[in-house]
């Protein structure tokens, strides 16, 4: 990692797309999720401690679990960074696809971009292996622990539970309608690897 943990969450934004967003579910489920940033502000909401030299030993303590790779925070990070990457590359795909479909000029960008609905597919999917991953990651657990992972669904509350209510809402919900999973699952078994690379 190029950045350390303080860095990161020092740097998570107070504004944006995202932020208004996560504002707005959380005005629908209200409690549920706060824009916090920062480490020690973090660290602060988290424990909803005072004493300034607890928080510092938290800080240490998280910075070190955070750099050792065993923990599985690290590839974690990794996991969402590389799929946020990734949403981005296939919206702009999905984007040309339309375009390709509007102006007969640039038409073969219809052979060569995914159908958004497809594209939305792939990314819905990989967020959710994503999360998968990253919960067997952190948690220690073999990468097939499917069960646990959805098992702990029903436990998730605050920033989590608005992530995933996120997810599910922006990813699957509003772009593929009420009946995604199944769209989601008809479309990724009508998706060959060579429409993957």
């Amino acid at each position: 990692m190029s950045k350390s943990i303080f860095e990161l969450v020092d740097q998570l934004p107070t504004s944006g797309l995202t932020v208004s967003l996560l504002n707005s579910l959380d005005f629908v489920a209200p409690g549920q999720w706060q824009n916090t940033v920062g480490f020690v502000n973090t660290i602060k909401a988290v424990t909803l401690e005072t004493d300034e030299d607890l928080i510092q030993q938290i800080g240490e303590r998280a910075i070190y679990l955070f750099n050792d790779k065993s923990q599985g925070y690290q590839t974690a990070l990794w996991l969402y960074q590389t799929v946020d990457n990734t949403d981005k590359a296939l919206g702009a795909a999905a984007l040309a696809n339309k375009v390709g479909e509007k102006i007969p000029l640039l038409g073969f960008l219809n052979s060569v971009t995914p159908k958004p609905d497809k594209a939305q597919t792939i990314d819905l999917t990989l967020k959710l292996v994503a999360e998968l991953v990253a919960f067997c990651q952190i948690n220690g657990i073999p990468g097939d622990s499917i069960g646990d992972f959805v098992a702990s669904l029903g436990e998730y509350s605050g920033e989590s539970l608005i992530r995933m209510v996120a997810l599910v809402c922006v990813d699957g919900l509003i772009p593929l309608g009420p009946d995604f999973i199944s769209k989601a699952i008809s479309g990724l078994n009508q998706t060959n690897p060579q429409e993957l690379e």
